[in-house]
Order: structure tokens, then sequence, then C-alpha cells
């Protein structure tokens, strides 16, 4: 009852449309850095749930795995880099 009143106020320009509160800089900076925050939480709670950690050490075994895989894609960069660069010195010879 009380949203149609307020929808009538509206229709009749009792009400202004352009009731929104506008923010301050230091407010929007807040504001950007409180939505940063809870996506960084948001991703994080999506990282756990997807991988099914509920304990401490379900997330080290977790970490332990990626530190892992990314040591090894370090290496296989490595390796591509060294023969890209051997490739080069047999073709400038």
């Amino acid at each position: 009852m009380q949203r149609l009143f307020l929808h009538y106020q509206y229709k009749l320009k009792i009400l202004p449309r352009n009731n929104r509160c506008k923010l301050s800089s230091f407010e929007k900076k807040e504001l950007q850095i409180a939505v940063q925050k809870m996506e960084e939480l948001n991703q994080q709670t999506i990282i756990l749930c997807k991988n099914k950690i509920e304990t401490f050490d379900d997330l080290y075994n977790h970490m332990d795995k990626i530190e892992n895989q990314l040591n090894h894609l370090i290496k296989e960069r490595q390796k591509a880099r060294n023969q890209v660069r051997k490739y080069k010195t047999r073709t400038k010879r």
C-alpha cells in the first residue's frame, strides 16, 4: 500500500524523481575500495567452493598443488625462451 502511495506521489510530481544523493570524491573512493574488497572476497569464496576446501589442511594442499603447477610452467617457459635464443644465435651465424 505504501509503495502504491509513493508511486502516485511520483506520478503527480509531488515527490521529485531526482532524489538521489550525490557522493563526494572521498565517499566514491571509499565505495570503490569497499567494492574491490567485496570482489576479492567473492573470488576467494568461489575458489574455496569449487575446490571443496573446508579446512586449512585442504587449503595448504591446494596451495602446494598450484605452486607446483606454477613452477612447472615457469620451467617450460624458460625452456621455450632458451630455444628461441638458441634459434636466434643460429640464424645470425
